[in-house]
């Protein structure tokens, strides 16, 4: 599941409006997506943070890019196979 949060002012940084369509404002509001997805780049869930302005923060699912990164360490990855045999060593 993602949600998102979308500051209430207008971002202070140099950032332009992260739309797909390549718009060119730079009067900009951050807008948080958060996964319930622990990954090594975050502390707790994994966060990403786009940037868009008025006209383009209306239609959010619209505007931002389909696919969020996220990137996972093996050591954490559980595999139920190798998982399985440790258990039972007659499978």
């Amino acid at each position: 599941m993602i949600k998102y949060k979308i500051s209430k002012g207008y971002s202070d940084t140099n950032n332009r409006c992260d739309c797909k369509f390549g718009c060119w404002s730079r009067n900009v509001r951050k807008v948080k997506l958060i996964t319930n997805i622990n990954c090594y780049c975050c502390s707790k869930n994994h966060t990403h943070n786009y940037y868009l302005c008025d006209k383009h923060i209306v239609d959010i699912e619209k505007n931002i890019s389909n696919h969020v990164f996220v990137g996972l360490r093996l050591k954490t990855l559980i595999d139920p196979i190798a998982n399985e045999l440790f258990i039972n060593p007659d499978l």
